[in-house]
């Protein structure tokens, strides 16, 4: 389809084309906080584009209902929707930290009516998780309401979101190739207390809850085998914990007669680690024929916050004895509606 087809598709009213101009130049002396309702969808983003790197101030252009979306990034498995003011302004405020000298040029104005407007605007700065350029060309569509921002949705090159992002040789990547580590397992005598430690000691946030002791403790009767876990043992809770930019610590608080401590370096303390892919079987042929023990077929994921269909894990053990997860869900998990908040995903660009 030509562009210019393309571009006409995009417009649901008279349409008026613009020649490259400077976000300045419209909106330099404009007060956000003092906006009027017949402030235009223009202007609403030249404002958006020009304070990019300032939230606390480009979040006043939106509506309190305001949605941001990146759809292509769902193709990654990564989060592509925000929605409401303090999560978009959570967002926002991530931008310049995660793409430091962020700033956007080159604006084209495309279609331009007074409630909606379509351009074209690039970036050219780096990636603060792996120091590579980051260039990148962004279709956006903005609707405006009564002075406001009700939806900003942008188009980007996915390719150049890896390229710039992936933490692994994008050419070196093949299906079946485990990515990284996704999350550290860590048994603790008390949940509760563990996670205010690593909240006091590292800034730890809880990303969610996935079991509770408000619930009544879970048994693993019949599947002990299947986890590497010793019989009677009793789950009490479990958390997803998120320590900066890097794979996520899960804390499990079990109980069983005759467990041991953790005394020294040299004893014994990680529950397991755990490796994405984003194809288990491969995955976990690669690992028996190295010598490992796959201790089960892989299963959908058992806790509702991260079930999906296409989400199994799977545990298997090392010739040492310790135990492995494999996981995948390439598709996100149900929690990611509750809370702007994101666990690590190993080999693929984060937006945490």
């Amino acid at each position: 389809m030509k562009r210019e087809i393309f571009l006409k598709l995009l417009s649901t009213g008279a349409v008026m084309l613009s020649p490259v101009v400077k976000a300045s130049s419209v909106f330099a002396h404009s007060n956000i906080n003092q906006m009027k309702s017949n402030i235009t969808a223009k202007q609403l983003l030249f404002g958006y584009l020009e304070n990019i790197n300032d939230a606390d101030k480009v979040i006043e252009l939106f509506a309190d209902d305001a949605v941001i979306e990146l759809p292509y990034l769902k193709s990654l498995g990564m989060p592509w929707q925000w929605r409401g003011k303090d999560v978009l302004h959570e967002f926002l405020k991530e931008i310049p930290e995660m793409f430091p000298g962020f700033a956007f040029k080159d604006i084209q104005i495309h279609i331009d009516t007074p409630d909606q407007v379509f351009a074209e605007y690039s970036v050219d700065c780096k990636a603060a998780s792996t120091g590579r350029p980051y260039q990148q060309t962004y279709m956006g569509r903005l609707v405006a309401k009564d002075g406001k921002i009700q939806l900003l949705r942008e188009a980007l090159d996915m390719a150049q979101v890896a390229k710039s992002m992936a933490p692994f040789d994008l050419s070196d990547h093949h299906e079946g190739a485990v990515a990284g580590i996704d999350h550290i397992g860590i048994n603790v005598p008390d949940i509760d207390a563990a996670t205010v430690f690593l909240q006091k000691a590292f800034g730890a946030e809880v990303v969610y809850e996935s079991y509770s002791k408000k619930q009544s403790p879970l048994e693993f009767e019949g599947v002990e085998a299947t986890l590497n876990v010793a019989l009677h043992t009793k789950l009490y809770a479990c958390r997803m914990i998120k320590i900066g930019h890097g794979p996520n610590i899960e804390l499990f608080e079990v109980h069983v007669d005759g467990q041991k401590q953790a005394i020294l370096s040299s004893d014994l303390g990680l529950q397991h680690f755990a490796v994405y892919t984003d194809n288990i079987k491969s995955a976990l042929e690669k690992f028996a024929a190295a010598g490992g023990k796959v201790l089960s077929e892989p299963a959908r994921l058992l806790f509702p916050l991260e079930t999906g269909a296409q989400n199994y894990f799977c545990y298997a053990r090392t010739p040492w004895g310790t135990s492995v997860e494999f996981i995948t869900y390439p598709e996100g998990m149900p929690y990611e509606n509750g809370t702007h908040l994101r666990r690590w995903k190993a080999g693929l660009p984060n937006a945490n």
